[in-house]
């Protein structure tokens, strides 16, 4: 049980200090984070000196417990209450009910507290003022003093407990294991022995590369996500994502190589290389020529690609260690230089060969590609003939031709021919230059998307994880001395096992006596009361629907609310007359509540056994509730 002393509603920033402006909408919150909470016991002070209708603790209650089943008032400064005046209506419920009632009390004053008052000299002061005073000595027993309090708080958080006894010991169950496994992640306490240290080093490498290992193929997260329900790709998959990005908007089935050049572009390239060679012989070097530069745009994307590779390893390294090293900070660190020597060593072979694999795409062109030997490996011609024609114009059939001096065209339409025909023959030389340049460049894409993650997964990715655990081996050897240096817990470490170790003894002694304890175990199956039978049912409805939302209920109240006045109110005729007082021949029995008190019909031992000496549940601490508007929270389980 928790007993946690709330703050006042602060309206107003206090002058000189540093509370915020939106004070009250803090401290509105910081009580409704608590008192929404099903399993507990509000404690609504407030003070008799006050219009009891204007109590924005009470209105909080209500509105955080509408069926009364968790909230008790208790009635605070009645001792300095002006003259004349008095609580009674108020712990009688006649001015605002509450399911359990209301308690009055006198405290000490703060006088009281600096001198030192002792508390059971406080407690037979407030005995005496209740017994002696006019009006209060006249009500029945259960409305006043602080052991009636005590009392009844006792008998209600019993009631409470018995309630939510079943989820209290799943609870349990639960931080049992939470608890259970913290300590397996931080292990057991540290060996004093030189060989004892060698040989968890030992234990904590080989922890390190299985875990890593797993985590490459995919079963190191697959716990976590059944753990955690996670979606994100991690381990070998994440790499697996990377191979797919590369050189993608490159394997595009609408992208040309060739969209970069334009036709006279790649017709001047074709006369440049021809040199003074023989026309309408096209030669390679200007396929080679062009190719080039474009495969030279893949190496970039390439190297990038070794380089992600690497820093996601080294970081899936880093994050693995710095779980199974976590009791050797500095024996961790020494570890992980060693574990990136070896992802450096391989990252460079790894980029040796990619480079080389791509210098040699560029500098030798060749391929079996079925496609390109299929389309692209005919020799170009123009397959048209000349007509001839049987007469020339002006000559009848039959009629022999003018003689050709006659008819001798012009050198200016002979050379215009030539260049129309040249030009012709140009663009069809140009047009298969394009497809054969983006046939030949597609085939080189699909060869690095395919070779480039090969060789990362065999020469980076496999190979650290092959050569990791000996290389950690052999330097464990040489570095006995370091280790029995380094392989010291810090402070906080022992400090959270040992926290740990207490808290689990804890829960599992909590857990054989709910469990086991026969007085406990039956008072799940014992007869319910009046006030057990309610909390069952309020449950009930929440199972089957009828759930207060309590986002609702928080909203609704940090909404500003003007109280009505009680000057408003139209006081009763005839206020009803207080109750006689018990004879003292038939003083009511300690294990019962009295029926006037909140209403509550208990029957005798409903709630076990009185509380035994030393269970008040107040004393000093109740002295802080001395203030207006104050919540205490008590908390089950």
């Amino acid at each position: 049980m928790s007993l946690i002393d709330l703050p006042g509603i602060t309206r107003i920033p206090l002058k000189g200090s540093d509370q915020p402006q939106n004070i009250e909408e803090i401290t509105k919150r910081m009580a409704l984070k608590y008192v929404t909470d099903k399993r507990t016991i509000i404690l609504c002070v407030i003070p008799a000196n006050i219009d009891i209708t204007t109590s924005e603790a009470l209105q909080m209650a209500q509105t955080t417990d509408a069926k009364g089943l968790r909230t008790i008032g208790v009635i605070t400064k009645i001792d300095i209450m002006d003259k004349g005046t008095n609580a009674k209506k108020a712990l009688l419920g006649q001015e605002v009910s509450l399911r359990l009632g209301y308690v009055g009390v006198k405290l000490r004053s703060q006088q009281d507290i600096k001198s030192g008052k002792p508390i059971q000299v406080a407690l037979e002061d407030e005995k005496q003022y209740f017994a002696k005073h006019p009006v209060y000595s006249t009500m029945g027993p259960g409305y006043t003093g602080t052991k009636t309090l005590s009392d009844k708080l006792s008998k209600i958080l019993y009631t409470h407990i018995k309630h939510n006894l079943p989820d209290i010991i799943k609870e349990i169950g639960e931080r049992i294991m939470e608890v259970k496994e913290r300590l397996t992640e931080l292990g057991p306490p540290m060996p004093e022995e030189p060989n004892e240290k060698m040989q968890m080093a030992w234990t904590m490498v080989m922890e390190f590369c299985a875990r890593f290992k797993n985590a490459i193929s995919g079963r190191e997260h697959v716990k976590k996500q059944r753990k955690e329900k996670g979606q994100q790709y991690q381990g070998g998959a994440q790499i697996k994502i990377m191979y797919y990005h590369l050189l993608k908007e490159y394997s595009r089935p609408d992208y040309k190589v060739t969209q970069e050049y334009d036709d006279d572009f790649l017709n001047n390239a074709i006369i440049l290389h021809e040199g003074d060679s023989m026309p309408g012989f096209p030669s390679a070097d200007v396929f080679v020529s062009l190719i080039q530069p474009q495969i030279e745009q893949l190496k970039n994307p390439a190297i990038d690609l070794i380089q992600d590779v690497y820093n996601y390893l080294e970081d899936l390294a880093t994050n693995i260690q710095s779980e199974c090293f976590i009791r050797f900070p500095s024996f961790g660190e020494e570890i992980m230089e060693k574990i990136i020597d070896v992802m450096q060593e391989e990252r460079e072979k790894t980029r040796y060969l990619i480079e080389s694999i791509i210098e040699s795409e560029q500098t030798y062109m060749f391929t079996n590609d079925p496609e390109y030997l299929n389309t692209r490996t005919d020799i170009v011609t123009e397959a048209k003939e000349e007509k001839k024609e049987d007469g020339m114009p002006g000559s009848a059939p039959g009629v022999p031709p003018v003689p050709a001096a006659q008819e001798r065209p012009s050198t200016e339409s002979i050379i215009a021919k030539k260049e129309k025909k040249a030009k012709k023959s140009a663009m069809i030389f140009v047009s298969e230059l394009k497809a054969r340049l983006d046939c030949y460049f597609r085939i080189v894409v699909r060869n690095i998307r395919d070779t480039v993650p090969r060789l990362i997964g065999h020469f980076l990715v496999r190979a650290v994880q092959n050569k990791m655990q000996i290389e950690l081996f052999k330097r464990l050897n040489q570095m006995f001395e370091t280790v029995n240096r380094s392989m010291g817990e810090p402070i906080a470490v022992i400090q959270e096992r040992k926290a740990l170790t207490v808290q689990l003894e804890t829960l599992r002694k909590a857990e054989r006596v709910l469990t086991r304890d026969p007085e406990i175990t039956t008072m799940i199956s014992t007869s319910d009361d009046e006030l057990l039978l309610e909390l069952r049912q309020e449950k009930a409805e929440e199972l089957s629907g009828k759930k207060v939302d309590q986002k609702e209920v928080i909203d609704r109240l940090m909404k500003p609310v003007i109280p009505e006045s009680k000057a408003t109110e139209k006081p009763a005729p005839n206020p009803p007359s207080p109750p006689k007082p018990a004879p003292a021949a038939t003083p009511p029995k300690p294990e019962s509540m009295s029926p006037g008190n909140a209403g509550v019909k208990l029957k005798p031992n409903s709630f076990g056994n009185p509380p035994t000496k030393g269970s008040n549940l107040f004393g000093e601490k109740l002295k802080c509730a001395n203030s207006p508007h104050i919540f205490i929270w008590m908390r089950l389980g």
